[in-house]
């Protein structure tokens, strides 16, 4: 009997072990799942991390490269507060073409803060003999401004000394100051 009460408690204690034994080693187990998930979530990070600060170094380096571009950029468009300035550039083709040049159905869309380019629109007439009407049209055309032309119509008097008639729509961009 002394020999089955010492393998009972042999037993016993290596039944023990045994537990602490796969305890310790599920223990572990979750713990190295744990530490290898929170490792690649950190390098997930690091990455994110990394390629946000490159990208970051790119558009400042983009900034950088464009000023003088951007700087130049809001001369392509009639200033939102000052129209007039699109007018007067509009009359002044009249002196340099030497065609009667007007204007009509002035009407403007201001920007907003959701559309930052507004327009100006006008139908603009153009009187003279087919070069001046020519010369004005090419002035009208190389404008330095964001500007579309439509609806162009060209008509002769049909008399010897013919004068010419153009109409069209000029469309130009605005934008505001700030």
């Amino acid at each position: 009997m002394k020999q089955t009460g010492f393998r009972y408690s042999m037993f016993l204690v290596a039944l023990i072990l045994l537990s602490v034994a796969v305890g310790l080693y599920v223990y572990l187990y979750m713990q190295t799942g744990t530490i290898v998930e929170k490792t690649l979530s950190d390098r997930s990070a690091l990455r994110t991390a990394q390629a946000t600060r490159v990208q970051g170094s790119e558009v400042v380096q983009l900034q950088q490269n464009t000023v003088d571009s951007r700087s130049k950029l809001r001369t392509f468009f009639v200033p939102s507060e000052d129209t007039v300035a699109f007018i007067k550039a509009v009359e002044s083709v009249q002196g340099e073409s030497g065609a009667d040049v007007s204007l009509s159905a002035l009407s403007a869309v201001a920007p907003t803060e959701t559309n930052k380019i507004g327009r100006v629109s006008a139908t603009v007439s153009v009187e003279g003999s087919w070069s001046q009407v020519m010369k004005a049209l090419s002035l009208f055309e190389s404008m330095p401004y964001d500007r579309k032309m439509n609806s162009l119509s060209m008509r002769s008097s049909g008399s010897k000394e013919a004068q010419w008639h153009a109409s069209f729509s000029l469309v130009v961009g605005t934008i505001a100051s700030k």
